[in-house]
């Protein structure tokens, strides 16, 4: 199965949002580097922004500006995350040591669990089709594109699916950096939606993502992409996680651009759809390694 990206939209430390080539003007960011939140208020009533924590704000806000883009219905939700609502984890925490007594409200873990961005996105949008949050750490993403696939394969009457990942930073993880963290680039967040199709028999010109796999081993990076059976040399463009192996002027290193972030490979999907589609290749790979000992591949192509 074969999944159309129709349409794409990413929240990060990049200006992507609402841009038609959302990755043309992207640079390496910096330590200070800032998320460029949208006006929210554009997309979500005022009353629901208010008892929001950033990693909803910016899901729902990408998944409504990809529908709001596209003809016909949505059949599923998919969202991958690392961490999920870590600021609202935070303070279910905080309740917790700080509680006295009955002073311990269900609502603060209630909005803590991974699946509340999902259920989020569907209450929005008052959809009761399938909806899921998969979390397995860098993997998050790549597992949501392979149900997506699944999905579509099992249902041939759901015409799209909602499939994304989001992570937020908290402050705590910035104290934890190089020690459970890797400190080479900083701690970001990020939300990117995309709207994907049955895509067999997508038209000449779409891109389409043709493969999605993973690897659960510590073998080198070049090990796993012979057994895998995947050339380098056959793409056109190469996204990486700060591999040092495949480094070389034609590679594109995709965490100097997203910093460290457990959604960032769903980043670099966007990234590789946007090159795609300004003609700057026909296939593209993307290789996730950001976790030791978990890899995911995704390759995308043009169709002729």
């Amino acid at each position: 199965m074969k999944l159309l990206l129709d349409i794409g939209s990413t929240i990060s430390c990049q200006p992507t949002f609402g841009k038609d080539a959302p990755f043309e003007n992207i640079a390496p960011i910096s330590d200070d580097a800032i998320t460029y939140s949208p006006p929210y208020k554009e997309f979500i009533p005022p009353l629901k922004i208010r008892r929001m924590s950033t990693i909803l704000k910016m899901s729902l806000t990408t998944a409504i500006y990809c529908t709001g883009k596209v003809e016909g219905d949505i059949g599923a939700i998919i969202i991958g995350t690392g961490l999920g609502c870590m600021k609202d984890t935070e303070a279910f925490l905080l309740q917790i040591k700080n509680a006295t007594g009955d002073s311990l409200s269900p609502t603060a873990f209630i909005h803590s669990t991974h699946n509340t961005v999902s259920g989020q996105i569907s209450l929005f949008f008052n959809n009761h089709g399938y909806n899921i949050t998969h979390s397995q750490n860098n993997l998050s993403f790549e597992m949501s594109l392979i149900d997506s696939m699944n999905v579509l394969r099992a249902d041939r009457s759901i015409e799209a699916i909602l499939v994304g990942s989001a992570d937020e930073k908290i402050d705590f993880l910035d104290d934890v950096r190089g020690e459970v963290i890797s400190n080479k680039y900083p701690i970001t967040e990020l939300s990117s939606s995309f709207v994907v199709r049955p895509g067999n028999s997508a038209p000449s010109g779409s891109v389409v993502i043709d493969r999605v796999c993973f690897d659960y081993s510590d073998s080198e990076i070049l090990s796993i992409l012979d057994k895998k059976d995947i050339d380098l040399n056959s793409f056109d463009v190469v996204l990486h996680s700060n591999i040092n192996s495949i480094e070389n002027n034609s590679r594109i290193n995709y965490l100097q651009f997203s910093g460290t972030n457990l959604s960032a490979s769903a980043f670099a999907c966007h990234y590789a759809f946007d090159l795609l589609q300004r003609g700057k290749g026909k296939k593209a790979l993307i290789i996730n390694n950001l976790c030791p000992e978990s890899t995911g591949f995704t390759s995308l192509r043009v169709i002729e």
